[in-house]
């Protein structure tokens, strides 16, 4: 993790040559004329273009026609002036409207990942946009070594204000004090070109919001906000981390507050390894190693787990432990909209798609969506791991009161998810099907002290029995690790290594032979071994309410 101290414009460096300055990017292009673009463009691009080149005369024109200024014509064609300009029709041909048609079917987002950000800051013109601008749509290629997205924590007194750099299309909200041009000089110092930070690139919310405005937000809102997270994971070569508020110096307290960015929700999905803390103060020393104002914890310490975060996301390895790590960590996080924790998990978690957001969608009603668009092996994490059922309509997996309210600890496994598949059956109100080991008429015996060595222990007892030969098997299973089973006859439904068994029983309703999650048991290493050896245990389709 690097360190970049808090700094001030005007940029300075080595790239200078070709950044426009922030009053030079506002002259408009009809007033400098061809000539004038020809000269402007070939000066800050170091290219030679001549004057009769027919392509290049008829991108200006454009521009001029369009009223552009100086600093939208050159983030608009700086990729592909020194290659020879393209009429400038075609290099936008990757419209919006093409974009969320391939894209996007009905509610669901088919394929999230593809998705870039629909708007792009181009540092060197200081202006605001669209994605293909910065090369990909136009050339094909797009560097990623350039690209350098913010990632922010809100503060409680943002204060909105219209800016040129976004072509004033919406009030850009900033915290008291902070100047784009300084977050700018920042960015340019560490080598970037291009960035996304949130306030630019990212429709804003505002109170004299028109009905026409508060329309094209929902619509861009609905896929811009679920992919996000693509610009920090795929598309970023370094993320820009302000702790304490965009532009803003870093200080050793507020980490436990609800607007640090320790604690918001969506920075979960902008950590990547090697990001950089910046807006250090001058002789500040490394606030990684220093301790918290008025305790004794380290941000190191604080940010432990970000850091495996960092690591473990970017894993091909299916791991039910980060499923239900990433889980843990949402839940002690804020959000501005109750929905929007939900959205995050659903990209954490790396679903094949994604529902479109809806911000005034209710918590349940988002979940009951996300957990439908999951892979199928992270359904099955919450029907095995998850040891109690569910407390809503749906018993076969948690609610997101219960996953939030952090009061029920996962079945923890030394194993990657050897397989197991959950599917969330159509037609039905969330029910779910999987195809795996099954047994019927368990009994479950009452909990009794029973004394192993020195030591002694509450354990109940699963009995299995072998209806080929009339022989019992019988497990113990310690109280730690289950409880809350009546004694009666269930039946067990296993994951694929045999180690962890839902324990059900028929349910009262529901339109067929549903089964309802009671709780969850896991069987040792031996034990599973054991009972597989057996050739008791039959492959069944079970369906779970």
């Amino acid at each position: 993790m690097s360190l970049i101290p808090l700094q001030q414009g005007p940029y300075s460096g080595p790239s200078s040559k070709h950044v426009l300055s922030s009053a030079n990017a506002k002259k408009q292009c009809d007033s400098l004329g061809v000539d004038g673009l020809f000269a402007e463009l070939n000066r800050l691009t170091g290219a030679r273009v001549q004057k009769g080149h027919s392509g290049a005369e008829t991108v200006l024109r454009t521009c001029i026609s369009r009223k552009y200024d100086l600093g939208t014509a050159y983030a608009r064609l700086r990729p592909i002036w020194k290659a020879g300009p393209a009429d400038l029709a075609r290099c936008g041909a990757e419209s919006d409207r093409e974009r969320e048609r391939s894209l996007v079917d009905g509610k669901t987002i088919q394929r999230p990942y593809q998705i870039m950000p629909r708007r792009v800051w181009d540092l060197y013109a200081n202006r605001v946009v669209p994605f293909w601008c910065c090369g990909r749509g136009i050339t094909g290629y797009y560097a990623r070594g350039n690209m350098y997205p913010v990632s922010h924590s809100w503060t409680d007194n943002m204060k909105s204000r219209l800016t040129s750099v976004n072509h004033k299309e919406w009030p850009v909200p900033l915290p008291a004090g902070t100047e784009l041009e300084s977050v700018r000089t920042e960015l340019l110092n560490l080598g970037a070109e291009y960035s996304w930070l949130d306030v630019l690139c990212l429709r804003q919310e505002r109170k004299s919001e028109s009905s026409r405005e508060k329309e094209a937000r929902l619509k861009e809102w609905s896929i811009d906000v679920p992919t996000i997270g693509n610009v920090y994971a795929d598309a970023a070569y370094r993320v820009i981390r302000y702790m304490n508020g965009l532009g803003r110096a870093f200080r050793y307290d507020g980490w436990n507050d609800k607007r640090h960015w320790l604690k918001r929700a969506w920075t979960l999905q902008e950590i990547k390894n090697e990001s950089a803390i910046a807006g250090l103060p001058k002789g500040m020393s490394d606030p990684v190693t220093a301790a918290y104002k008025g305790g004794d914890r380290s941000l190191a310490k604080a940010m432990e787990h970000i850091s495996t975060f960092e690591v473990k996301l970017g894993d091909v390895d299916h791991d039910p432990n980060m499923t239900f790590q990433i889980i843990e960590e949402m839940s002690t996080r804020f959000s501005t909209h109750v929905v929007d924790r939900v959205a995050g998990i659903g990209v954490l978690l790396r679903s094949p798609t994604l529902p479109v957001y809806n911000q005034y969608e209710k918590a349940e009603d988002g979940w009951d969506r996300c957990v439908s668009h999951m892979q199928s092996s992270v359904r099955a994490d919450l029907l095995f791991y998850f040891p109690r059922p569910g407390d809503g309509t749906l018993k076969w997996r948690p609610s997101w009161k219960q996953l939030m309210g952090n009061s029920t600890r996962p079945v923890r496994t030394t194993r990657v998810h050897s397989g197991a598949k959950v599917a969330v059956m159509k037609g039905t109100p969330g029910y779910a099907a999987y195809d795996g080991p099954r047994i019927l008429n368990c009994l479950v015996s009452s909990w009794k002290t029973r004394t192993a060595g020195n030591r002694k222990r509450k354990e109940g007892r699963i009995t299995i029995g072998d209806s080929k030969n009339g022989q019992t098997f019988t497990y113990y299973i310690p109280h730690e690790r289950v409880s809350q089973i009546s004694e009666g006859r269930y039946t067990l439904v296993g994951n694929e290594n045999y180690e962890v068994w839902v324990v059900c029983k028929p349910s009262s309703v529901g339109p067929g032979r549903e089964l309802e999650k009671v709780n969850v048991i896991g069987l040792k290493p031996d034990e599973a071994s054991d009972l597989y050896s057996r050739g008791i245990v039959k492959s069944a389709h079970s369906t779970f309410k």
